[in-house]
């Protein structure tokens, strides 16, 4: 929901909107609330999830996997959209006139040229965003076709230690000591 919002940026959106100066109803920051909560609360799921999936002397490593992929996802992740937001950015962006190109530019003259750079800035950073929302679709479609499981509850890790020293019990190779 909040990168669906940030892709309705335009030039005369504000920072904060905000009703009876307290309740946030627009601006920018509107849609990075919802987007921080997505995100915190996703990022420990993923890793839960994959902490019940293996077995117990595996669960620090499957942890660590987890954090290394989510790290090296979000760098490459950063730098591709980066990477095309500059390229989309490079194409909206209007000539300028050589006048605007000189030390000391004359500012009314340039002031169109100023307006339509920001609409371009601000169009790239719509389109970035499109990107990511239909990143994000993909990405819930995946989520759907993930299967888990239940961490064991305390009885059953009995039950499964139980069963174990039984069998040690009753295995022949195991003789006693005799100088113990």
């Amino acid at each position: 929901i909040g990168m669906a919002g940030l892709t309705t940026l335009s030039t005369s959106t504000p920072l904060w909107k905000l009703m009876f100066g307290v309740v946030p109803v627009g601006g920018i920051i509107l849609p990075l609330i919802p987007l921080g909560f997505g995100i915190g609360v996703t990022f420990p799921v993923f890793l839960l999830a994959a902490q019940n999936q293996v077995e117990m002397v595996d669960v620090g490593e499957a942890g660590g996997l987890i954090q290394f992929l989510q790290s090296l996802g979000g760098a490459v992740g950063l730098s591709v959209l980066a990477s095309f937001q500059s390229t989309r950015f490079a194409s909206l962006d209007p000539s300028p006139s050589a006048m605007c190109l000189s030390g000391t530019p004359p500012i009314p003259l340039c002031a169109s040229y100023l307006n339509s750079l920001e609409s371009s800035l601000i169009g790239s950073y719509d389109q970035t965003f499109g990107v990511m929302v239909g990143l994000l679709v993909v990405a819930f479609v995946f989520v759907l076709f993930l299967k888990g499981r239940l961490p064991k509850t305390s009885s059953q890790k009995e039950a499964s230690t139980e069963g174990g020293s039984k069998a040690t019990a009753q295995s022949p190779e195991v003789a006693p000591n005799p100088g113990a």
